[in-house]
């Protein structure tokens, strides 16, 4: 204890990003947990996870590709391959049913695909071994070389090292961990395992107390100034700082974890004085430097009677740094399966920073559940699914119509997660290891979706979801017209907060004006939502300017008129929801028109409700929708709408 705790004395671990990261991390566990007294000591960075139930069936073969007989070896291409091969348009002129195109396909898949799902793709065995195994390439000789490493750039053959294997073989060990800059979702089960043990050998240099540390490392101190002036490996005090600052640099890039040798990662991993129950040497460090734990007297006795704050550090630190950094949980003392089992609360999965429809639909549900008081965890598909500050029960306490009583509480019987994405992008959150590793989870997937005809990325989610939500009738008989998963309609719950006091006059609109408003997002098509049938309409009632009469903008006029607000998030050129330019026509519209106002920055959600607040009507048309916000939010606010059937 007294070497940890001189190890974050000495450095200044507390202000690393890393550390930031697990501090802000709501714990993923409310403590109740069973204390595992004969739980052997983990530390396995190599070996990949035990895939999910959920995982396991969309890794199985997909029916629609038809593998040729051929003396060529081939990659079976999986449902989830398959998946991503429909949802992005990229991998779509690849064709997977010959050898050829099998093996492109692959090596996007694991490349360019895992980039498009901002994480990594799901790999099983077959793939891996097929990536993986020697390319046998006539240059080569007896030098080695992954099918992976030869169709990828920057793995062309190094002729400085061509007839010097060993260097040869350091070299495109290397190179393998330089392309995670480039690859950040590549698997390190695609690693050949030539290039593990070339990364973590350890040479005589590296050898010494209180644990050796492999060639990659070694070369990274040596290379480095600033790391060879800050940590002294040649003591116990500079070479445990130093590893443990190789661990939280590596702990979120899965092809770095390759570069620590397994003696130095079961040295973290080990128990405090090799009591079993006790909190790893690594679970100590992480406490000391984010504050969980106070100096060395803390007591972190282990065995049968363990204390209060080793239990609580051990929980803590499953919950906290494991849901930021998976790849931590090798250095953990709990078992996955008892704290995975002991984990019961509602989970709510999607893009929780988002200003977009799909974005709001998982707060008024999380405001939702907070009401009959199953305070859900927040997960953000855009940030690897970890946990999200304020998902711990800060929702409101009343629910509407509560009046004076207290707020309603309740317990999940059972491990559940509501997904929030569309249906295209839901198997990759249903597929990842953070989601898919309850064995008995039930999820349940909220859908929208826009046209009577269902996208083939869609069908995926359907067979792996155990129900489906859908907040129309519209939607709903989409879904149930392609799939025997359940299918409900929940409707929707409006709950709008108090609208910004907007002025008129602010906006260069008259106290009188007829004022109509159209507001979209133009990420979400503009082809889609229309706008420019609003102009079209406008200028049909109350008839085009006339050049004659226009007057200049900034001229103001008393009388009352009919006005046209245009409320969209900022454009983008070139953007794919506005292939035939229409925002182009709709700026040219308001040019020659000066009744119609166009505000094209984004407002707080306060503030657009007084947008709608101050307008005399909505206007919404809409091709096609898959609920309607702002219809609803104007009808909430007693104002008119004028929409599309």
């Amino acid at each position: 204890m007294a070497l940890l705790s001189a190890v974050l004395r000495r450095y200044p671990f507390a202000r690393y990003a890393q550390i930031a990261a697990i501090r802000g991390t709501v714990c993923g566990n409310d403590g109740v947990m069973t204390h595992p007294v004969n739980m052997p000591p983990r530390g396995k960075l190599t070996e990949p996870a035990t895939p999910g139930p959920r995982l396991l069936r969309a890794l199985e073969p997909e029916p629609r590709t038809l593998q040729p007989e051929t003396d060529h070896p081939t990659v079976p291409v999986s449902r989830f391959m398959a998946h991503v091969r429909d949802a992005r348009p990229q991998g779509s002129s690849i064709d997977p049913s010959c050898p050829y195109g099998a093996a492109r396909f692959a090596v996007w898949y694991v490349t360019e695909g895992a980039a498009a799902l901002r994480g990594t793709a799901p790999v099983d065995r077959a793939l891996a071994s097929f990536l993986a195994s020697d390319a046998e390439e006539p240059w080569s000789g007896s030098l080695q070389r992954s099918r992976l490493m030869s169709a990828l750039e920057g793995f062309g053959p190094p002729q400085a090292a061509v007839n010097d294997p060993d260097r040869y073989s350091w070299d495109i060990a290397c190179r393998w961990l330089s392309a995670s800059d480039r690859w950040p979702g590549l698997s390190e089960t695609l690693a050949p395992t030539w290039v593990a043990d070339t990364l973590s050998r350890v040479p005589a240099e590296g050898r010494g107390e209180p644990f050796p540390i492999g060639a990659w490392l070694l070369e990274t101190h040596r290379r480095s100034p600033t790391y060879r002036a800050r940590y002294d490996i040649t003591t116990a005090l500079g070479r445990v700082a130093f590893a443990f600052d190789m661990v939280l640099h590596h702990a979120g890039t899965p092809i770095r974890r390759l570069a620590l040798n397994q003696a130095l990662v079961d040295w973290f991993a080990a128990p405090m004085d090799g009591i079993v129950g006790a909190p790893s040497r690594m679970e100590v460090l992480v406490g000391l430097a984010v504050g969980w734990l106070q100096g060395e007297g803390a007591d972190m006795a282990g065995g049968p009677e363990a204390t209060v704050g080793a239990r609580s550090l051990r929980r803590t630190y499953r919950g906290r740094a494991c849901q930021r950094f998976p790849v931590l949980a090798a250095f953990s003392t709990l078992d996955e399966r008892l704290w995975r089992g002991a984990d019961t609360r509602f989970e709510l999965i999607g893009m929780a920073r988002s200003e977009t429809g799909l974005g709001q639909n998982l707060w008024m549900s999380a405001k939702a559940l907070s009401w009959v008081g199953l305070d859900p965890l927040i997960r953000d598909s855009e940030a690897g699914f970890a946990l999200i500050d304020g998902s711990d029960g800060s929702a409101p306490d009343r629910g509407p119509g509560a009046g004076g009583t207290s707020r309603r509480t309740a317990k999940a019987r059972r491990k559940a997660a509501l997904i929030h994405l569309n249906a295209d992008a839901a198997p990759q959150a249903l597929c990842h290891p953070l989601v898919d590793r309850h064995p008995d989870l039930h999820a349940i997937g909220f859908l929208l979706w826009e046209l009577e005809a269902l996208p083939r990325a869609h069908h995926l989610a359907l067979d792996l979801l155990d129900e489906i939500w859908c907040p129309s009738r519209f939607v709903a008989d989409i879904y149930a017209a392609h799939t025997a998963t359940p299918v409900h309609t929940v409707g929707k719950a409006i709950s709008l907060p108090e609208p910004a006091p907007l002025q008129r006059q602010s906006l260069g609109l008259g106290p009188d004006d007829d004022v109509f408003l159209v507001t979209f997002d133009f990420h979400s098509s503009v082809e889609r939502k229309n706008p420019i049938a609003a102009v079209q309409a406008f200028h049909h009632a109350f008839g085009k300017p006339s050049r004659r009469l226009r007057r200049p903008r900034l001229a103001p006029r008393r009388r009352a008129r009919p006005r046209l607000v245009i409320k969209t998030t900022p454009p983008v050129e070139g953007h794919w929801g506005d292939p035939n330019g229409m925002w182009q026509a709709i700026k040219t519209a308001a040019e020659a028109d000066d009744r119609i106002l166009i505000i094209d920055r984004r407002l707080s959600f306060e503030a657009l409700l007084g947008l709608v607040a101050l307008s005399d009507a909505l206007i919404s048309p809409h091709r096609s929708e898959g609920f309607g916000y702002m219809p609803a939010y104007a009808l909430a606010l007693g104002r008119p709408v004028i929409a599309t059937d």
